[in-house]
């Protein structure tokens, strides 16, 4: 939604909103609206299972609010105007604008949630900010979407069309790829990964991920 940003010192950074960025309701998206949204992120009433990513981006006071312990107005995230947001780091972290790409740092909009309450998420109720905005969708079988028109680069815009099925087992998947049901799938047996770079090296990435889990 920005096109460009800055930073003082990897500690405070500027993003400078797109004039022209839209929701798929043809509603302008502004600072506001991830002052609003990031705020939600963390704010304690809601739970979110990704509020953590808040403190680990190192807005500040992020945790605190988590904990309980401070207002959700006092998180380091300000609107100095409809097209210029602000953000205070606790310290420097020059990996924060890589964190922004997180689907938990995405904007909702505020209006359509005081509306519609649990139910924004509804097909007809939805408003997002990308490219797609969402059409159909059967629990299970699948979710629809459509280009948004409002997106501010839809003149570049390819697909006029996007299914995504799941498919919970791994055989299913990569077997439905070959049978050219899916076009993309993110599921393949792993001892078929050497041979599929040997068969398809056009069609297979293979993605390296450096990583600590307990």
């Amino acid at each position: 939604m920005a096109n460009r940003w800055t930073t003082a010192g990897n500690r405070i950074c500027f993003f400078y909103l797109r004039p022209n960025a839209k929701w798929s309701n043809g509603d302008p998206v502004t600072a506001k609206d991830f002052v609003y949204s990031w705020r939600r992120l963390v704010d304690p009433v809601n739970n979110s299972p990704f509020a953590y990513f808040a403190t680990l981006a190192g807005i500040k006071n992020a945790q605190k609010i988590i904990n309980n312990e401070l207002p959700i107005e006092k998180l380091g995230v300000e609107a100095i105007d409809n097209h210029t947001l602000k953000v205070t780091l606790e310290q420097p972290a020059p990996y924060f604008l890589n964190l922004t790409n997180h689907f938990s740092f995405f904007p909702v909009n505020q209006k359509i949630i005081a509306r519609y309450g649990q139910n924004w998420v509804a097909p007809t109720n939805l408003v997002g900010n990308g490219a797609f905005m969402l059409s159909e969708r059967i629990a299970g079988e699948k979710i629809v979407l459509q280009p948004n028109r409002h997106y501010w680069d839809h003149k570049n815009t390819i697909l006029t069309k996007v299914t995504f099925v799941p498919i919970k087992q791994t055989a299913r998947a990569w077997q439905s790829y070959f049978a050219g049901d899916v076009v993309e799938t993110e599921f393949l047996p792993e001892h078929l990964d050497s041979k599929l770079l040997q068969q398809i090296p056009d069609e297979f990435y293979l993605a390296e991920q450096l990583a600590t889990y307990y």
